[in-house]
């Protein structure tokens, strides 16, 4: 939490002239269609809105940190104009004026960021992760607004999707677009990206001391990809206790696995905060992926677990 905060500090306030570094997790620099979705139809749980959701819409649409959440690319597919628009470009008069105001707040950030002296800019790390289920595009139908959980065709870097939360390509800052070497990528959805190696590894190359011993896989991995295999998740984080909860798991970075006669199995289980693990469920083989619908729980925090 902070990190458009921190990049409004930086720039537009100043605070370049004392700080060399900065390492955002899974930061929406260019904003996240969640957001729209929240500001449009208020908070769900799961496919369901939350209890008193109209008054809950009506205290967040109060929030102008809750607009600057949004998309500051064109995210909403209009099917009368044939195009994307940007979220201040919707006919929806309670959004428009907010969602613009934000939107020219975002530039203020940009532009203060291309004034500060070269040998002065900070250094920005993000850490981003992709491969998991994520809110990426919205549709507009008459005045109702519509989320998916899917890539929008018209922007780049199809198939990135993103940490659950925030897609990737909304991660990486607008002036390190072209600074690969820069990007970090992870494989932890958004809650649980504060635990990323990254952050200790760079503190150390920022203060000189070694942190080898803590390293681990995590070190001297630059680019757009984790330097391991590693599992995309499709899950709510917010589900109503005792219903039935969907998971969906595809695997990235790894070749394809020849035909065998045996293939690996994965399984799924949920423990809750505290307790023992539950009972592991075998996934099916479902299309690039797995699936299975896990028991219904009790009220509760639960940890998701997929084994092979």
């Amino acid at each position: 939490m902070g990190g458009l905060v921190a990049r409004y500090w930086l720039g537009p306030l100043g605070g370049w002239r004392v700080c060399r570094a900065l390492i955002t997790l899974g930061t929406p620099h260019r904003g996240a269609p969640k957001a729209l979705d929240w500001l449009v139809n208020g908070p769900r749980m799961g496919p369901l809105p939350v209890p008193h959701a109209k008054q809950a819409r009506a205290v967040l649409a109060g929030w102008p940190s809750m607009f600057e959440l949004l998309p500051r690319y064109p995210a909403v597919w209009r099917a009368d104009l044939k195009r994307a628009v940007y979220p201040h470009e919707l006919p929806l008069p309670d959004l428009a004026g907010p969602a613009r105001a934000a939107y020219d707040l975002h530039l203020d950030i940009e532009r203060a960021w291309a004034e500060i002296p070269a040998d002065l800019v900070p250094e920005v790390v993000p850490v981003f992760t992709r491969g998991h289920g994520t809110p990426a595009r919205a549709e507009l139908d008459g005045t109702a607004v519509a989320v998916k959980g899917r890539d929008a065709e018209w922007l780049p870097n199809v198939g990135w999707t993103g940490d659950g939360t925030v897609p990737a390509i909304s991660a990486i800052p607008i002036e390190l677009d072209r600074r690969r070497g820069a990007w970090q990528p992870d494989t932890r959805r958004h809650l649980a990206l504060p635990s990323s190696g990254v952050v200790a590894v760079t503190l150390a190359e920022f203060t000189g001391a070694s942190l080898g011993a803590v390293r681990g896989d995590t070190s001297d991995r630059r680019g757009d990809t984790p330097g391991r295999p590693w599992l995309g998740l499709d899950v709510d984080e917010l589900l109503p206790a005792g219903e039935p909860v969907p998971v969906r798991a595809v695997l990235h970075g790894s070749p394809p696995e020849p035909p065998s006669e045996s293939p690996p199995t994965l399984s799924a289980r949920l423990r809750a905060e505290g307790g023992p693990p539950g009972e592991a469920v075998p996934m099916v083989r479902d299309g690039d992926g797995w699936s299975v619908t896990l028991p219904a729980v009790d009220p509760g925090m639960y940890k998701l677990a997929c084994r092979w």
